[in-house]
């Protein structure tokens, strides 16, 4: 993910000789995408709705504990995102609100409102944009640059394609789809795990494809950090919406 150079005359030899080789690879990884996005549905389906919003059972593994919970989301893209979480922790039940826009966010939480702080703020916005970069029409934008990543072996055997992503001032998200459906099966990317205050690893897995309104939609996500489980969620009442109301963004 990282280019390393020793020097400059080792660079341009590399790049004389490998020039063509990249080439083919970025039209291979646009390739990628193109497939996964037709894999979804036809343009007119996808391009029906601009947001999006929908339902979650779930548990969480932190600090060796599972802490199930039940969650409403909301999103549009690139950078609106809200969600409502509902649990219980240490016995008490609670109830957590995040929202955030225009790079700004606030969280609700025990009766306490505050704008969401830094560090908290930059995750909570690269989470935004992986959610954004993986619903794969966004990466029609050239602003967009993808690598082809090649084939891998998943855990099941079957084989995935990947394809990184990369765009200015954001961090790099690496996307695999499968390689005989075109489906998007799981998503790379680093983060800074906000339990140990340690940069990981994280992987999403998407899986239990069904067809909603034209659509491919994914009913279970799961998310690994550093290989290890964190989040496991049953997705339903999945629903396009034409757009997202400012009062939704708008902190208490």
């Amino acid at each position: 993910m990282w280019i390393r150079c020793c020097s400059l005359t080792l660079l341009v030899v590399f790049t004389a000789t490998r020039l063509p080789t990249a080439l083919a690879e970025d039209a291979a990884a646009r390739t990628v995408v193109d497939k996964g996005i037709k894999a979804m549905g036809p343009a007119e389906a996808l391009a029906k709705y601009k947001a999006d919003a929908w339902k979650a059972r779930g548990r969480m593994t932190m600090m060796g504990q599972t802490l199930p919970y039940t969650c409403e989301y909301m999103f549009q893209g690139p950078g609106r995102f809200r969600f409502v979480m509902d649990g219980e922790f240490g016995g008490q039940k609670i109830r957590i609100t995040a929202a955030g826009a225009e790079g700004k966010a606030w969280e609700q939480a025990a009766g306490q409102v505050r704008d969401m702080p830094e560090p908290k703020l930059k995750e909570f916005n690269h989470n935004i944009y992986t959610i954004w970069v993986s619903m794969l029409t966004p990466l029609q934008d050239p602003a967009f640059r993808l690598t082809s990543l090649g084939d891998v072996k998943s855990i099941d055997g079957k084989t995935q394609t990947g394809v990184k992503v990369s765009r200015e001032g954001q961090r790099d998200v690496s996307l695999f789809f499968d390689k005989s459906t075109g489906l998007l099966t799981r998503s790379l990317t680093r983060v800074m795990d906000e339990f140990s205050n340690k940069e990981v690893t994280q992987e999403v897995v998407f899986s239990d494809y069904k067809n909603k309104d034209g659509v491919m939609q994914f009913g279970k996500m799961t998310i690994l950090r550093d290989g290890k489980p964190f989040i496991e969620e049953e997705i339903f009442d999945q629903k396009g919406l034409e757009k997202l109301e400012e009062a939704l963004f708008k902190k208490p």
